[in-house]
């Protein structure tokens, strides 16, 4: 009941304030490699380019589909960031969303302008295929962004596609055998 007495008041002082930091886009992208092989991993890293002074700040990372999983995901906050620290948030059990949180305490904490790598995750190829993995904010839970003057920031979330792709070993034992069936279907047409 509290926070939803915050949050209406907030509503209000910015509707009274004006429609937010408009001059302010942080944003939020996936590095790491644009493809995988089926059961390979790779470590793709949460990162944060920021261009205010950011007072609270969270996103959680999903995955559109199971061709890809996370199984790992770790820390790398930027720096201590008040009452609580960028943390990535184990995957959830069933591997498709891991969560980087940050909040802080009004004042002189704060993270400042710069490029930050919040966390990292490790995804496992699971079926061939193209996953998006796509930061999101959950309503009511990772949002609002706020800078120094608790004014909201509306970030920018870009969307990483990663694709699946066969092991190449599986590659070579399709076309082998491939070639065997074109071999077999050419001396029973002789």
């Amino acid at each position: 009941m509290r926070r939803r007495w915050f949050v209406f008041v907030l509503a209000g002082v910015v509707g009274l304030v004006g429609a937010g930091n408009a001059s302010a886009t942080p944003s939020v992208s996936i590095g790491g490699p644009a493809s995988l092989a089926v059961g390979a991993t790779g470590v793709y890293n949460i990162i944060l380019v920021n261009d205010t002074n950011l007072a609270a700040a969270t996103v959680m990372i999903g995955l559109s589909n199971t061709s890809a999983l996370i199984t790992a995901a770790l820390d790398t906050p930027p720096v201590p960031l008040g009452i609580v620290l960028f943390q990535v948030m184990p995957p959830i059990p069933n591997g498709t969303s891991a969560g980087a949180y940050g909040g802080l305490a009004p004042g002189d904490l704060f993270l400042a302008p710069g490029t930050y790598t919040l966390g990292t995750m490790t995804l496992q190829g699971k079926a061939q295929g193209s996953v998006d993995l796509a930061p999101f904010l959950r309503e009511g839970v990772d949002d609002p962004w706020l800078d120094l003057q608790l004014v909201p920031v509306i970030p920018t979330l870009n969307t990483t596609t990663v694709t699946v792709v066969p092991e190449p070993g599986t590659a070579a034992l399709l076309a082998l055998g491939l070639t065997g069936l074109m071999f077999v279907g050419r001396r029973s047409a002789t």
